[in-house]
């Protein structure tokens, strides 16, 4: 029994570390331009692991003006605003004039992407996501800031996933070239559980025959 705990504690924890898969999406679409219509693209992922516990969203766009973006991922009851009108201000309603993405957006991120952007050129790097789940028409960096991607935190990260993207003004397309899920999940109790018994099962087992042969020694 000295043995068999410490084994059972080692392999349960060794089952129970988090696994983060990524998940690939090339598109190829350009973003209709000014129109809410926008474009859908929807996936189904498998074999995803345990729930949910950290989440980022790589976009890569190319064209247009990133300012009259807005984009929203939906998963299950999950809702998270990647880009609302970046650059979007009081003193700047065509938000920002940069043209493409290559990003990552993830809450743990240093910076909004709404703020602090270049005048022109592209964007690339880590960001926060928008997260502001306001009509875009009126949003600016003063718009709360409510709709993360920890909204998926503890949902199953199986089925549909869908990325919805609009370009809400005229001038520019953007085309949508690629998008990828980085899903950091843990395996469920019930498979932990299950993995932290084999070591007690596989003990027992081997003690067994050694048992009846004592036992029957003694008759």
């Amino acid at each position: 029994m000295k043995i068999l705990i410490p084994l059972l504690l080692v392999v349960s924890a060794t089952a129970a570390a988090a696994v983060t898969t990524t998940h690939n999406f090339p598109v190829g679409l350009p973003v209709p331009d000014n129109t809410i219509i926008g474009l859908a693209d929807s996936r189904e992922i498998t074999n995803a692991g345990g729930p949910v516990q950290h989440l980022t969203v790589s976009l890569e766009l190319s064209g247009g003006w990133n300012g009259d973006l807005y984009a929203y991922l939906v998963h299950d009851t999950g809702f998270a605003v990647l880009l609302n009108r970046i650059g979007r201000s009081p003193a700047n309603t065509v938000g920002s004039g940069t043209s493409g993405l290559q990003i990552v957006l993830d809450d743990s991120a240093a910076f909004d992407i709404h703020l602090g952007l270049p005048a022109s050129g592209s964007i690339a790097g880590a960001w926060q996501p928008d997260a502001r789940p306001a009509d875009p028409d009126l949003v600016t960096e003063a718009s709360p800031r409510r709709a993360f991607l920890g909204s998926f935190s503890g949902l199953n990260p199986n089925g549909r996933w869908t990325l919805f993207m609009a370009d809400l003004s005229p001038g520019g397309t953007s085309t949508l070239n690629n998008w990828s899920l980085n899903i950091t999940s843990v395996p469920e109790p019930a498979s932990a559980l299950l993995v932290s018994l084999l070591p007690a099962w596989f003990f027992l087992s081997r003690r067994r025959p050694q048992a009846i042969l004592i036992s029957s020694d003694r008759w």
